[in-house]
């Protein structure tokens, strides 16, 4: 999510991946109890043969230099 302030020369951007892990809910293979723990261990991949991946959240500041 991107908001503006035009009058600050600014944006902030507010994003992520991964954060709610809700699957391990829905999953019939899995014991109630085990349910919570994937559920907040929710590690996935990505891209094929990159990394496993948790929660991603991020906040970015954009100041923009004016030139007048």
């Amino acid at each position: 999510m991107n908001v503006k302030f035009p009058a600050q020369h600014l944006t902030v951007k507010v994003g992520g991946s991964n954060l709610f892990g809700l699957a391990p809910f829905f999953d019939a293979d899995v014991e109630g109890s085990e349910k919570f723990d994937r559920a907040f261990d929710n590690r996935v991949r990505m891209v094929y043969g990159g990394p496993f991946v948790g929660r991603l959240a991020y906040v970015q500041l954009i100041y923009e230099l004016d030139r007048r």
